[in-house]
């Protein structure tokens, strides 16, 4: 299960899927926020047109920051079952997107679903809804696209973009500068500055090597402060810890905060950060 807010703060999105002995069907639903309380929901069925009985496994949501659409992430399952019953299209993975309409009605934009790869792990929107990224978790790489007027998405012309090896996670910092993926093979963190113009995507070298990039074990989630835009975050699954990078400002590298990793509880899939920067925050220069 994977959800987001509108930034509005009316409306939950949820993508889950319920399986049978026969198929797996994956689902977003909307719910309607008043006050934090959870009201009514309606829910939406993600398939390909063409493959309706083709097992779907959902990944991943995001809302565009202007709350005009939601994107959801997908893959048919059935294409990885060779020599099954079910006959699955080539491209297995998909982007699925909903312009929110008046008290919320869902309507498909047109064009979706937009192919999304092999296997897609999570997706993003920019802080100015003008472009969705989603990370490939099959085939390690990052794929972009420009959100059109009508909220229909087209590929950016210069990608895919190379990543680590089995990207999980993805985040944008709060000025739409700097993407972060956690690459969960490679228990490493890939940086990214964007292209404002046309949201292309280039490495950001740091001057510490790859090295300072690196994260304890399996990083399936990661976030970057909303507060201050200065740290990013990544829950380590099989590492049972949190690891802390500071952000620099003005290229985008990272640093090890000090004395990261960080312990949790057993097995940590997610990550979340108090948004008022109600925290203290102490800087140590040795």
């Amino acid at each position: 299960m994977h959800l987001a807010v509108s930034p509005a703060n009316n409306y939950l999105f949820v993508v889950s899927q319920t399986t049978s002995a026969a198929t797996t069907i994956a689902t977003l639903t909307e719910y309607s926020l008043s006050s934090g309380t959870i009201g009514s929901a309606a829910a939406i069925t993600l398939t390909v047109p063409g493959y309706t009985t083709d097992s779907m496994v959902p990944t991943a949501v995001t809302v565009l920051a202007n709350s005009d659409a939601v994107y959801a992430t997908a893959y048919d399952q059935s294409a990885y079952n060779p020599g099954g019953s079910t006959t699955s299209n080539a491209n297995p993975g998909w982007v699925f997107g909903y312009a929110i309409g008046s008290g919320g009605a869902l309507t498909p934009v047109s064009g979706s679903p937009y192919q999304a790869g092999v296997k897609p792990s999570a997706v993003t929107s920019d802080p100015t809804s003008r472009f969705i990224f989603a990370t490939d978790f099959a085939s390690n790489e990052l794929i972009g696209y420009t959100v059109q007027s009508s909220d229909s998405l087209n590929f950016l012309i210069n990608g895919p973009f190379k990543t680590g090896n089995e990207p999980s996670a993805i985040t944008i910092d709060p000025r739409g500068i700097f993407i972060y993926l956690a690459n969960s093979l490679d228990s490493t963190v890939s940086a990214y500055s964007i292209a404002l113009p046309t949201g292309t995507p280039s490495t950001v070298i740091s001057s510490s090597g790859p090295s300072a990039n690196t994260t304890d074990t399996q990083p399936v989630s990661i976030l970057v402060d909303p507060a201050l835009g200065r740290y990013v975050y990544t829950a380590n699954h099989l590492g049972n810890t949190v690891s802390g990078f500071r952000l620099n400002s003005s290229n985008g590298s990272l640093t090890l905060t000090q004395a990261t990793p960080y312990p949790t509880g057993s097995n940590p899939t997610a990550i979340i950060a108090v948004p008022h920067g109600n925290h203290g925050v102490e800087v140590v220069t040795p």
